[in-house]
């Protein structure tokens, strides 16, 4: 009797050491996804002009729609930086092609093929979205993420 106990006990404990495992794990996976993803739009958007950025902040905050009519009448009224912007726009309508180049990118796109990210990706979505929206360096991480989702 004693001994079916022990085996019992120890069945649980063990159970619960391989589910804490497979928790961390997927915490671990969503950190270090969270962090990857964060760094590579970071890169991108660090040289971007600052109305590019406001932009991106405005359709969050404002939606698409809003967000264009106020970055259309910023370059209106800005002609001389019309330049700069469009060049600048046009690195982000090419999304994929200009992250291609960005190391943190590459690093980003490989870590999405490891087998563990793939049997766990429905698991992560949420707990990226949490980590993404919480660290304040995510920003711009956050809001491709919830464009993404969007049109997901």
């Amino acid at each position: 009797m004693k001994k079916s106990i022990l085996l019992l006990l120890l069945s649980v404990l063990l159970t619960n050491f391989s589910l804490q495992a497979q928790t961390d794990s997927n915490v671990s996976d969503a950190e270090k996804f969270g962090n990857l993803m964060c760094d590579c739009i970071n890169t991108l958007m660090d040289d971007m002009h600052p109305e590019i950025k406001r932009m991106m902040r405005n359709i969050e905050a404002l939606g698409s729609e809003e967000a264009q009519k106020r970055f259309t009448t910023y370059i209106e009224e800005h002609p001389e930086e019309s330049e700069e912007i469009m060049s600048d726009a046009k690195i982000l309508q090419n999304f994929d092609q200009s992250i291609a180049d960005i190391d943190v990118c590459v690093e980003l796109e490989k870590f999405t093929k490891k087998d563990s990210f793939k049997e766990n990706e429905a698991e992560l979505e949420k707990e990226v979205a949490d980590f993404l929206e919480n660290k304040s360096k995510c920003v711009y991480a956050y809001i491709f993420y919830s464009i993404g989702a969007k049109n997901n």
